[in-house]
């Protein structure tokens, strides 16, 4: 929902944005509107035809098929028998149906109670009455402000309002003449503009908006469902170019003060680490160093595995989507078939072995007195993952756990590829807690998490 005085530019902003999503734009100035010309007008209609044509029939027959002025209750009551009411779709949604528009609703809050009420659908549902629209249509509204200026507007109830994030449209001297060059704007309005500077062009008031709007902001379940995802869009997006618009769009969902808060938690106690920055691989360091890790990706895992629970979501979040960066990179290589087990390798110290044999002693005599053997194990992996697991040692026993329980299917595969000393004595205990959990589940005919087969991961790492 946009708010600005009148001339700032509001319905602009939407056409512009309109032709740079190619999408068309489709106007409904609630105040020219009524009910009807939104959910449509009635008309009758057959439940079934044949229906109809049966109970005419049938009236038609009791009076030895002729009709007459006796007749002519009997076949009213047949006709409103066999119709219901409809409402006919009104000539503007048909593009709505079958292609992603905008709805915008201009002048908002000009328009009657019930015709804002009967757009409350449209807003949450993308729906009018039984017009179900295209999933991915946009609707924006646009607000002139109450003050001094303003006559005749209408007051929104809580549900509605809660429906928008609240954005305010300012207007500058800058961005005016930039439009209005490219508009082709007489050059001497455009001179006494630069000229006169902000004031030529009826600034709003500083402070209104958060007066007037955000102070009428509240957070619940909704707002925060609309916040999870701008912050989804945001991360994908891109944080250093978007986190201004993104905290101006939350703002306008949560209200200032809890905005404020939120902000402070998501970017100081909240910050995850980047999956692409956990499997960045560090020059020259060797395959199983904890130096493969990027500096500050081993700082932040070490400092928040200190500071308790506090930075438990943001370490528990890092992870997570460590894993689905693990998954896409294992189906980029085409999957297990990238992973042969190649390179023979001390199973104890993690020194390749050239020329080893599968359960020979590690050609390292300390190593193999105490119990080095080598193993046939993948190369490509540990190039893979490698960083993905060295992080995880670092991580705290309660973050291993839910990890090591959610790892996709696919690592039961290449788990032995990784030296077992090195890798899993420091989390087998992790592991058999995990196991022992599941036998407990499936004791208790209880429905384990997920499909890892703990088994086979256990067995692989003793």
């Amino acid at each position: 929902m946009l708010w600005g005085k009148h001339g700032v530019g509001k319905s602009s902003v939407v056409y512009e944005f309109g032709n740079e999503v190619k999408r068309r734009v489709i106007t409904l100035i609630l105040a020219q509107v009524e009910a009807t010309d939104l959910i449509g007008m009635p008309k009758a209609i057959p439940i079934l035809e044949s229906a109809a044509k049966e109970g005419f029939k049938e009236v038609l027959l009791a009076f030895n098929g002729a009709a007459s002025a006796d007749s002519i209750p009997a076949l009213l009551a047949a006709y409103a028998d066999n119709w219901v009411t409809a409402y006919a779709m009104p000539q503007w949604m048909t593009a709505c149906l079958e292609e992603p528009v905008i709805i915008f609703l201009d002048e908002a809050n000009r328009g009657r109670r019930f015709e804002i009420n009967a757009v409350h659908q449209l807003v949450l549902e993308k729906r009018l009455f039984t017009h179900q629209f295209h999933p991915d249509t946009m609707v924006i509204a646009a607000c002139n402000p109450a003050d001094e200026d303003e006559f005749g507007l209408t007051q929104f109830g809580a549900a509605f309002f809660s429906r928008f994030t609240h954005v305010q449209v300012l207007s500058s001297k800058e961005a005016w003449v930039t439009w209005a060059r490219r508009e082709k704007v007489h050059s001497s309005v455009i001179a006494h503009v630069e000229r006169g500077g902000i004031n030529t062009l009826n600034p709003s008031p500083i402070g209104w908006f958060a007066e007037l709007i955000l102070s009428l902001v509240k957070p619940n379940e909704r707002a925060w469902e609309f916040v999870s995802r701008t912050l989804g869009a945001l991360e994908v997006l891109g944080k250093d170019s978007y986190s201004a618009a993104a905290w101006s769009i939350i703002e306008g969902l949560i209200g200032t003060a809890e905005k404020t808060t939120f902000m402070t938690f998501y970017e100081k106690d909240f910050n995850p680490i980047d999956p692409v920055e956990m499997f960045k691989r560090m020059p020259g360091s060797g395959d199983h160093s904890p130096d493969r890790l990027d500096p500050d990706v081993r700082r932040r895992i070490e400092e928040w595995s200190n500071y308790g629970d506090s930075k438990l979501p943001a370490l528990m979040e890092s992870f997570e989507k460590a894993l689905e960066h693990a998954e896409t990179v294992f189906n980029s290589r085409g999957g297990a078939g990238h992973y042969v087990r190649d390179t023979p390798v001390c199973v104890y110290c993690g020194k390749n072995v050239p020329g080893g044999l599968k359960n020979q002693s590690c050609s390292n005599p300390q190593c193999a007195a105490v119990g080095g053997k080598v193993k046939m194990m993948s190369k490509n992996v540990w190039d893979d993952f490698g960083n993905f697991f060295q992080a995880l040692l670092l991580a705290p026993g309660s973050v291993k756990q839910v990890i090591i329980d959610k790892l996709p299917p696919f690592w039961v595969n290449l788990l032995e590829s990784f030296p077992t000393r090195i890798y899993w004595n420091p989390i087998i205990s992790v592991v058999r807690d995990v196991k022992t959990r599941r036998e407990n589940a499936a004791a208790g005919q209880l429905v384990p998490d997920n499909d890892v087969d703990v088994t086979a991961l256990q067995s692989g790492t003793r």
